[in-house]
């Protein structure tokens, strides 16, 4: 990460600024891409029909909003962040003190894996699970050695948009492949989500840069890591105009998400 990038992840960034660029949702339709993505984890730990006992998700930013769907399948779910920021904000959350409302997101889960009639009861069910499945919360780059040997033998590893953001250095990009590797168990998991062919996103008035990479670039990554992309599912999420979301307002780009398994 340049000086610059360190400026920006680090004095400069407001995780809630960030929630309220991207997840705080105005209207009253859910965003189609966030139900996307809510759908695409479902449909995948219901396939891979496996409880996992420690699964780790590598960049976790300030939010924990994709960690509902997690719940019914992973015992233990430790966080890792390279801002201590955003870890001091799931803290708050964890111990009942957030300014961040997740009733949305833990509403679209339950109905993404079924359910038709969502009560107030389900949704704090669903929430007080998910706080007690969540383990360490850790200081963390995917750059140290030192900070992946402290995290060992996951069976499942989660990275959403956390790989592009790392480095605008192709070479960290495959640093962070090792590191991957190193996490993950011999028969581990991964759930990857990627910003493809973009140079950045922005929150106000900064922008923050990433690496530009494509489809190919993403599979490429998998296969090097000894991913089987021949049962890998994946799936493209386009970022539009959604739903009055500030920072994709006219953001015609796209994700895709990929759920692999090691060799």
């Amino acid at each position: 990460m340049s000086p610059l990038d360190s400026e920006l992840y680090g004095k400069l960034w407001n995780p809630l600024t960030y929630w309220q660029e991207y997840y705080a949702f105005r209207g009253e339709a859910f965003p189609a891409d966030e139900w996307k993505i809510r759908s695409f984890v479902v449909r995948t730990l219901r396939s891979w029909g496996k409880r996992f006992e420690r699964a780790v998700d590598l960049g976790c930013g300030p939010t924990v909003h994709n960690l509902f769907a997690f719940a019914p399948h992973v015992a233990v779910f430790d966080l890792l962040d390279y801002n201590s920021r955003n870890l001091e904000e799931i803290q708050k959350w964890r111990s009942g003190r957030a300014d961040i409302d997740y009733t949305a997101y833990i509403d679209a889960t339950l109905r993404a894996e079924g359910r038709r009639d969502v009560s107030a009861t389900d949704m704090q069910h669903r929430e007080a699970v998910t706080r007690a499945m969540v383990g360490e919360l850790d200081v963390f780059d995917m750059r140290s050695p030192a900070s992946v040997g402290r995290h060992q033998g996951y069976e499942l590893a989660t990275l959403f948009w956390s790989l592009e953001i790392l480095s605008r250095l192709e070479q960290d990009w495959w640093l962070a492949l090792e590191s991957v590797k190193s996490v993950l168990a011999p028969d581990g998991r991964i759930i990857l989500a990627v910003l493809l062919d973009s140079e950045g996103y922005s929150i106000r008035d900064l922008r923050y840069p990433c690496l530009n990479v494509s489809y190919d670039d993403v599979c490429e990554w998998l296969t090097a890591g000894g991913f089987r992309l021949d049962t890998a599912m994946h799936e493209f999420v386009t970022h539009g105009d959604l739903s009055g979301v500030p920072a994709c307002a006219n953001l015609e780009r796209s994700s895709v998400l990929f759920a692999a398994s090691r060799v």
